[in-house]
């Protein structure tokens, strides 16, 4: 096992510590943070540190990527959600992306999920709001 092996496997009950940004270029990056990302039984805060990185860092191929994090945005634990939404707005060009956006943006009961929905369709400039 390599060190970016070792450190993926780290991440998943650790990710605070680790710094993931620093090995974008490795192919195995991006399928293992969609894949965390999509996990509902996976850690928590590893999924948020996994949608940071989606959200600052999108992958060249945002599809799959996007619908991980749509899967995020439906999640039951509120601090995910919001991070999903936050994490949206450079996969907003995504018809379905942005029907989930319009949605989170309208109806979650979370109002801090709503406005980082409302911000993430601002962040595409050819996707109307909410």
């Amino acid at each position: 096992m390599d060190d970016v092996a070792r450190l993926l496997e780290r991440f998943r009950t650790a990710p605070e510590n680790i710094y993931l940004e620093d090995h974008l270029g490795d192919p195995r990056l991006y399928p293992f943070l969609v894949e965390l990302t999509a996990d509902g039984c996976a850690y928590d805060l590893a999924r948020i540190e996994a949608m940071k990185v989606l959200g600052l860092w999108p992958p060249a191929d945002r599809r799959a990527a996007g619908r991980a994090l749509v899967v995020a945005l439906r999640d039951e634990d509120e601090l995910v959600r919001q991070y999903a939404a936050m994490a949206l707005g450079p996969y907003a060009a995504d018809p379905d992306v942005a029907a989930a956006l319009r949605a989170a943006a309208r109806d979650d009961e979370d109002e801090s999920v709503r406005s980082g929905a409302r911000a993430a369709l601002r962040e595409h400039p050819t996707v109307c709001g909410p």
